[in-house]
């Protein structure tokens, strides 16, 4: 888990397995957006990462996991 502190917030990098296109970014990136607790969710489809800035006191890694799981893709912490 790569973790900064950001104030209230930190930053999680998540490896996303199954992504091929904008359209896989996309639903990662929505799906990880919609989570309460989440500030902002970006991919990098060549790196197959996710960075996710959340705030620890009403998300964790588990619900950001099944977010992406439910869009239809693998994670793990990066």
């Amino acid at each position: 888990m790569a973790c900064k502190s950001g104030g209230d917030l930190k930053t999680l990098a998540v490896v996303v397995s199954g992504m091929t296109c904008n359209h896989c970014k996309k639903a990662v990136e929505d799906a990880v957006s919609g989570v309460d607790g989440i500030s902002s969710a970006s991919v990098d489809l060549n790196k197959g990462l996710l960075m996710v800035v959340y705030d620890p006191e009403l998300v964790d890694f588990t619900k950001i996991q099944d977010a992406v799981v439910r869009a239809g893709y693998g994670a793990r912490q990066g």
